[in-house]
């Protein structure tokens, strides 16, 4: 199956992320934000058969573009991670980005994702990120309706939708 298939899947119940790499996003997305430049990380990973569960198993981050209002990604860049993730047999499930104060979607997330996947995800953490974030409780999360249509997910679905795992294994 091409991951790029438009064709209406379920939407993802459950998105599982390591701690670790939860903490590493924030982490960037906080470093931009103490330059007062909105960031971006995507994450890319693995879905089930019938699309109802994902994994989280690489982060992107784009370097260039970034400032103060928004994160500029031309269609080469686009083409390039498109590659990437396609060539890893991973879907890109999530972009993960700042605003500078506390609000969610503006006109251009609306309007210019990084995919137009039915179901994509796209979390919008307030303030540069620069606030405690232990979890996405105080995020706005989004999901793809098509169409340029999204839908926000109220607190307890983002709940029961995202679990974010510790990092150690113990045996």
């Amino acid at each position: 199956m091409n991951v790029y298939d438009m064709e209406r899947k379920p939407f993802i119940n459950k998105v599982k992320i390591s701690k670790e790499m939860f903490d590493t996003t924030i982490e960037i997305l906080r470093k931009r934000g103490m330059q007062r430049e909105e960031g971006l990380v995507l994450w890319g990973g693995l879905i089930n058969d019938d699309w109802t569960e994902a994994r989280v198993i690489k982060s992107i981050v784009h370097e260039a573009g970034h400032w103060g209002g928004g994160v500029d990604l031309d269609y080469q860049t686009l083409i390039k991670i498109s590659d990437y993730i396609n060539a890893r047999g991973l879907v890109l499930l999530a972009q993960v980005h700042t605003h500078p104060r506390d609000f969610g979607h503006s006109c251009g997330d609306e309007k210019t994702p990084t995919s137009h996947r039915y179901g994509f995800i796209s979390i919008v953490v307030p303030n540069y990120a620069l606030f405690d974030h232990q979890d996405l409780s105080k995020t706005y999360v989004y999901e793809y309706l098509g169409n340029n249509s999204w839908r926000l997910l109220g607190k307890d679905n983002v709940a029961t939708k995202f679990c974010i795992e510790k990092s150690v294994i113990r045996i």
